[in-house]
């Protein structure tokens, strides 16, 4: 994707009614919000790539967000670089997104979380929901272990695949 349609991208986003934009092409994944017009980008798939390809994939999203958005937030940046770091810790697994929506750790906001760190989960236990399309969807644990660590937080924007927890 060139600067050129991103810049449409946004003209689009500013002048229509669209909240959301969300466009994966080429192995990127392009996401932009009105709210708070942040732009994020991911290049897939994170674990098959080298650090130098992690590197040079931050520094294109850097590029791009300072060449072509003026308003683009800095945590946004922050976030994409995040999610390019490479796990080192192989003992852990991931329970991950199967959707693109809005976290939600709890079944209403009044209500305890699903899960917190050191809560030890079981396979088919339900540890969120992720609301999309005003649709709200049970993600259950697909692997048994122990929460160290919630990556998320409530009422955040989550991708496919976005990891949620880890466990040990």
């Amino acid at each position: 994707m060139d600067i050129k349609e991103l810049v449409q991208l946004i003209g689009v986003l500013k002048e229509t009614g669209y909240e959301h934009i969300d466009l994966t092409r080429e192995g990127t994944h392009l996401i932009l919000n009105k709210t708070s017009l942040q732009v994020s980008a991911s290049v897939a798939p994170i674990q098959a790539m080298s650090a130098p390809a992690v590197q040079s994939s931050v520094q294109q999203v850097a590029s791009v967000s300072e060449e072509s958005v003026a308003t683009t937030s800095v945590s946004a940046v922050s976030n994409v670089v995040e999610s390019l770091e490479v796990e080192d810790d192989t003992n852990t697994k991931a329970i991950e997104s199967p959707i693109v929506g809005t976290f939600y750790d709890s079944p209403d906001p009044e209500a305890d979380a699903y899960v917190k760190v050191g809560d030890i989960v079981k396979k088919g236990d339900i540890v969120c929901i992720i609301e999309a399309m005003k649709l709200m969807n049970e993600i259950e644990a697909e692997e048994s272990g122990e929460i160290i660590e919630i990556l998320v937080k409530n009422e955040d924007p989550v991708e496919y695949g976005q990891k949620l927890y880890k466990l040990k």
